[in-house]
């Protein structure tokens, strides 16, 4: 009922938003408002859905359900960074149910690995990124766990969560070892392992059961090392000695090393062989403020609607 009576009291903040400049620029011109409303009225009818068949604008309004942002101003940011050149580049839609209410029916890795498989080759300007926290941190309560975790993301973006999540294989295969080492236990398989590596917070209770036992393979080799290189301040606390100590003494002689690893210079802090740095090809992001005032009014009103019939339910309930 409080969720609903929020959505009530949110309406005429909705309504008004196509009044306002975007996040990310002013209204463009006369022609091409004309050439937009073209690719908007085509886009009408192909609103696309997520993999069980949910509209994803709905899909979006459960995952805030689910992670509790109760704050209108803050419900205005994440709608507008949706379809901001940032929420393209990040994929903020689908990072967020991951954070806060991934799928229950498949594994946490392979929903990471859709993920990444998507947004990898993409990449997220700096200043834009800059701008984005900023907004997050007047807007939105940072102690909430799903807005507290897309600070740290945007945070660490060009430092190393960009390569780490996107860059890091082991012995030239295809595949991606963050989702890998996520399922190397099922301790880990979740978002709030997730949630966890990604702000620092809570992980002393993964001790036993991940740091001290997950699987020796190569990309838990190769992240690890990769993790070390582009994140110093991790280096020497309490977790990633305790980590490096699994590694180096108990890996040698377990039976899931791949067996063409040096173990011994698990924690050596030198750049791994397998890390790929590449050169952002795209530092603009992509898409522009016109479309993304497109695509928020017509995901507006399909808030709009979803609020008024929340609202009678409501009512006759």
């Amino acid at each position: 009922m409080k969720f609903l009576t929020l959505f009530v009291l949110f309406l005429p903040f909705l309504f008004s938003i196509n009044a306002t400049p975007s996040l990310f620029g002013d209204d463009s011109n006369s022609s091409s408002s004309s050439s937009s409303s073209s690719s908007s009225s085509s886009s009408e009818s192909n609103e696309s859905t997520t993999s069980d068949g949910t509209n994803t604008e709905v899909a979006f309004l459960q995952t805030l359900q689910s992670a509790q942002i109760s704050s209108m101003s803050c419900l205005i940011t994440l709608v507008n960074l949706t379809y901001s050149p940032i929420g393209e580049c990040l994929g903020l839609t689908e990072l967020s149910t991951l954070i806060s209410n991934p799928s229950s029916n498949t594994s946490f890795s392979n929903q990471l690995n859709d993920y990444l498989t998507n947004v990898c080759s993409k990449s997220c300007n700096n200043d834009d990124l800059n701008q984005i926290k900023n907004q997050l941190y007047s807007s939105c309560d940072s102690q909430n766990e799903l807005i507290g975790v897309l600070i740290k993301i945007i945070e660490n973006y060009q430092s190393s969560y960009k390569t780490l999540a996107c860059q890091v294989y082991f012995n030239g295969t295809s595949e991606l070892c963050l989702p890998s080492t996520i399922n190397s236990t099922d301790q880990a398989n979740n978002n709030q392992f997730f949630n966890s590596l990604l702000t620092g917070n809570n992980l002393n209770q993964y001790n036993d059961n991940v740091f001290k036992s997950s699987k020796c393979t190569g990309c838990m080799y190769e992240l690890f090392k990769a993790a070390q290189y582009t994140t110093p301040n991790i280096r020497g606390n309490d977790i990633t000695t305790l980590f490096g100590n699994h590694l180096k003494y108990d890996c040698p002689n377990d039976s899931s090393n791949p067996g063409n690893i040096n173990w011994d210079d698990v924690d050596n802090q030198q750049i791994p062989n397998s890390l790929t740095v590449s050169q952002n090809t795209n530092p603009q992001g992509n898409g522009n403020s016109s479309n993304a005032k497109i695509k928020i009014s017509k995901y507006i009103n399909k808030w709009i609607e979803i609020g008024l019939i929340m609202s009678i339910l409501g009512f006759i309930l």
